[in-house]
């Protein structure tokens, strides 16, 4: 399964929002969900995800025309506000998504509002991220209309409508539209398409660690997920309980840590891996100081053992080279190098511990949204994504059968 587009430049540009504070008017206190994400031609933008329709914090990262002309905007249309939503749920849900159906919404949801903003630098900026967000979901996407089960709800085939309409609407704006009318002609075929059997929507089943393996010597630390976006590692049900291991072993007389991570989706498909999945690094943090001790880069393997294929990321620490380090006392912290924040020292740290619980809360709560909305139309800033209704479908589809 696809985990995320390959062109997503509202990920590509998270590093340069600011790290806490900026020139931001806040509106209330912070909340476990929520990161600086950038909106829009240098604004940056705090949402909680849990409460979609309240802005936290505006802040600029520039100061150019477009960056102005977005702050007068942005308070003047509840279509930001929806925008922002989107890129907070992107960046916070924890579950099974298609990530091109995410981007898809992302995209259309930006290229409607271009259409009602003046010439200028601003809707220059609407295009350049409708465009991308499109092209980097329209080969999933079309994946998604070859699959997706038939009959559907009224409330999924409006949204693939917009969607596809939405696609083709901004195929008029480019010189070279193919894959966009690619993904028109694979919509409407999907809704002229009156009956098709459902197709198991469950994804790969996580690789949590197990803590009955006693093989070696071995610890537990707990994924941040403040760390790194969503769906991008595998995160357990307990949030008191970790998922990173590490165990001695030795490779050529040389004693080593050996790091294992789970991965969220399938890493069969290297090109279907983004720049997130090249980046992750392993920190090594003394739990007594904070210290980060060593960092390494994180690689995809799928591995084969007695229960069948592991799905996970890699590396491997040499402690002989490494000054006085005890891997009793060692914090392995999972994290996108383009997020800049300082690790917790432990797997107790009581903010770490709060923003594991938000995230099962956002996911339960977001699933029963979606659950409610495919009887009826929802609306408002937090309704469910697209990609939401399409995965409640499904599996209410394959519980029928």
């Amino acid at each position: 399964m696809r985990a995320h587009a390959a062109v997503d430049p509202v990920r590509v540009e998270l590093a340069r929002c600011p790290a806490s504070g900026g020139p931001a008017q806040s509106l209330r206190p912070t909340c476990s969900l929520s990161t600086w994400l950038p909106l829009i031609a240098g604004l940056c933008v705090r949402v909680d995800p849990l409460t979609p329709d309240t802005w936290l914090d505006v802040s600029t990262a520039d100061e150019n025309p477009a960056t102005h002309e977005a702050l007068t905007a942005v308070a003047a249309d509840d279509r930001w506000r929806r925008i922002a939503a989107l890129d907070a749920l992107d960046h916070w849900l924890q579950a099974p998504l298609d990530q091109s159906l995410i981007d898809a919404e992302k995209a259309i949801a930006r290229a409607d509002l271009r259409e009602d903003v003046a010439v200028g630098p601003l809707r220059t900026a609407l295009l350049g991220q409708s465009v991308a967000l499109a092209r980097g979901a329209a080969f999933g996407l079309q994946a998604v209309f070859q699959r997706l089960a038939r009959p559907a709800p009224a409330v999924i085939d409006d949204a693939l409508r917009w969607l596809i309409d939405g696609n083709q609407r901004l195929a008029v704006s480019l010189a070279e539209p193919d894959d966009l009318l690619s993904v028109v002609r694979a919509g409407q075929r999907l809704l002229a398409t009156t009956r098709r059997a459902v197709t198991d929507p469950d994804p790969r089943p996580p690789a949590y660690p197990s803590r009955r393996r006693r093989a070696g010597r071995r610890w537990i630390s707990a994924l941040d997920p403040r760390q790194l976006p969503a769906r991008v590692v595998a995160l357990g049900d307990d949030p008191s309980r970790g998922e990173v291991v590490t165990r001695l072993g030795r490779v050529n007389g040389i004693t080593v840590l050996d790091v294992d991570v789970p991965a969220f989706g399938d890493l069969s498909d290297r090109d279907a891996l983004d720049d997130v999945h090249e980046r992750l690094l392993a920190r090594f943090v003394d739990r007594a100081t904070g210290q980060v001790r060593a960092q390494l880069l994180l690689t995809a393997e799928v591995q084969a053992d007695a229960t069948g294929k592991r799905h996970v990321f890699r590396t491997r620490l040499p402690l002989d080279n490494t000054d006085s380090l005890d891997p009793a006392l060692i914090r392995v912290d999972v994290v996108d190098a383009a997020i800049e924040r300082p690790p917790a020292r432990t797997d107790t740290d009581a903010d770490l511990l709060a923003v594991r619980q938000a995230m099962i809360r956002l996911r339960d709560q977001r699933e029963q949204a979606a659950i409610a909305a495919l009887g009826e139309a929802s609306t408002g800033t937090g309704r469910p994504m697209i990609a939401e209704l399409v995965r409640a479908h499904e599996l209410s589809r394959a519980s029928a059968s």
